[in-house]
């Protein structure tokens, strides 16, 4: 993951918020897992996990995954990756990943998301 957030990524807008996400651009989350589960994406096994970030939720799927580390319901995280639409909405593909208590730089004073 990048260390100094910034505002564009490769020219383009960097979402902040599930609100601001776009298809095919940057986005950078703290958010809350509300779920994990295996399941099936475009017929490949995949682990989804569905985050909440306070303005909307989202779905990072990985690839090939049983597990991530730290990613359980009610941890908060840090992902980045690219939005990809599915559907009514968008999912992260394989994005990267930081768990507790990389969030920490995260408004609230606890550092939860």
């Amino acid at each position: 993951m990048s260390g100094e957030p910034r505002d564009t990524w490769g020219g383009r807008p960097v979402a902040r918020s599930v609100a601001d996400v776009a298809a095919r651009r940057r986005v950078v989350l703290a958010a809350r897992v509300v779920a994990v589960r295996r399941t099936c994406w475009r017929s490949m096994p995949v682990l989804a996990v569905d985050v909440d970030d306070g303005s909307g939720r989202i779905t990072a799927v990985f690839n090939g995954r049983d597990h991530v580390p730290g990613l359980a319901p009610g941890h908060p995280c840090r992902m980045e990756g690219t939005a990809l639409p599915d559907g009514a909405g968008f999912v992260l593909w394989n994005p990267a990943v930081a768990p507790w208590p990389a969030c920490a730089d995260r408004a609230g004073g606890d550092g939860a998301p």
